[in-house]
């Protein structure tokens, strides 16, 4: 008997007082978190449209779709190569200045790559109806 008072009163003082009104919010399950974040990232699906989109496209979308900034940076990473290679034949270090060419070649075509993976992207993005 006095193990079940004492367990009742252990129980009693472990309960919440009634007079608190601050309750934590519950956690969103691990779908809702999911569907959170997708959410975010593409916008027709915020605004229900209901658009659903795998992760290797949304990946796509974020780094080649309109306002990337893949190609501007390939665009400088070519240009800084090809003055560094400019410079290397101006000092007379032929060698370099010949790396520094090839260098430039396959910064270029990265760039070309990137430029041909952003229209794909986007073609993708307006039949989806994205953009």
């Amino acid at each position: 008997m006095a193990l079940l008072s004492y367990l009742n009163n252990a129980a009693t003082a472990l309960k919440p007082a009634a007079t608190s009104t601050t309750t934590m919010p519950k956690p969103p399950a691990r779908a809702d978190k999911k569907k959170q974040e997708t959410t975010q990232l593409i916008p027709a699906v915020a605004e229900g449209g209901g658009v659903m989109v795998s992760d290797f496209e949304d990946v796509m979308f974020r780094y080649f779709g309109k306002d990337s900034l893949v190609i501007p940076i390939g665009c400088f990473v070519t240009t800084v190569v090809l003055a560094t290679s400019f410079y290397q034949l101006h000092i007379g270090n032929k060698r370099n200045g010949q790396l520094f060419m090839r260098a430039r070649v396959a910064a270029q075509g990265l760039t070309v790559a990137a430029m041909m993976a952003s229209l794909a992207v986007q073609a993708r993005q307006k039949h989806l109806g994205l953009i």
